[in-house]
């Protein structure tokens, strides 16, 4: 699972939304990402849109499990899963 770019229609589809990056430590690549302006636990909410990458959804579907890996203080977060047209 990568992070991707966010179109658009994406940020659209999110009124009062705007995008921006979050840059993250030496040798981590920059990312886009949806700020919605609501607050959790004190940091304003950022979205990330990612997608599977080639073999993700076998290892998915033969047990496999996602790790969300953080580097930064990120007390409360959410993964939502969405068809293919979000």
């Amino acid at each position: 699972m990568r992070p991707t770019t966010i179109p658009d229609e994406q940020v659209a589809a999110h009124p009062g939304s705007i995008k921006g990056v979050i840059a993250g430590p030496p040798g981590v690549s920059p990312v886009e990402a949806l700020f919605d302006g609501l607050v959790d636990g004190g940091f304003e909410r950022a979205m990330v849109r990612c997608e599977l990458e080639p073999g993700d959804l076998e290892k998915l579907a033969a047990g496999g499990h996602v790790w969300l890996i953080f580097a930064g203080p990120i007390p409360v977060f959410g993964l939502t899963v969405t068809p293919p047209t979000e």
